[in-house]
Parts: C-alpha cells; structure tokens; sequence
C-alpha cells in the first residue's frame, strides 16, 4: 500500500487514506474516460460515480509486481491527458 500511496503522491494524485486493501484516488475530473482507457490497458479499477464520487477510482492493493502494472499504466495515462 505504501508503495501505491507514494506513487500516487509523486504524481501529485491524492488519495483517501485507508485501513482496506484499495485507495480512493482523487483524479481531478470525471473518471468514465479514464476508466475505459485503463481497462483498455488491462487495468481494472472502479470508478465510483455510483457513490457520488465521479472524479474518483477504487484501486485494489495487488502484489508488488501487480501495483508497479498499475502505477506505470496510471503514468502513461496522465501523459496522455496532459
């Protein structure tokens, strides 16, 4: 999770401290474009739109080789939107 949570940080993404094993991320616009690019990249998260919460995805703590999958393909998302 710490790995996640600096990761996040470094991207300047803030985040929903946690006791669980996922993070909120706050991605600063609305998360349905963001969502299907991700899956597209083979990431699955959770936009929650469904809880009033459009700018933000659910993001499962994996295994170490499965959170560097993440933080690299949030990365190359970011480039994209810039």
């Amino acid at each position: 999770k710490g790995y996640l949570m600096l990761a996040f940080e470094r991207m300047c993404l803030s985040y929903i401290p946690s006791q669980t094993n996922f993070l909120t991320v706050d991605m600063q616009q609305d998360t349905a474009a963001l969502f299907q690019k991700l899956l597209r990249m083979g990431i699955i998260v959770r936009p929650l739109h469904a809880y009033k919460m459009p700018n933000h995805l659910r993001v499962t703590i994996g295994l170490d080789e499965e959170n560097k999958f993440v933080v690299d393909g949030f990365k190359k998302l970011l480039e994209m939107n810039k």
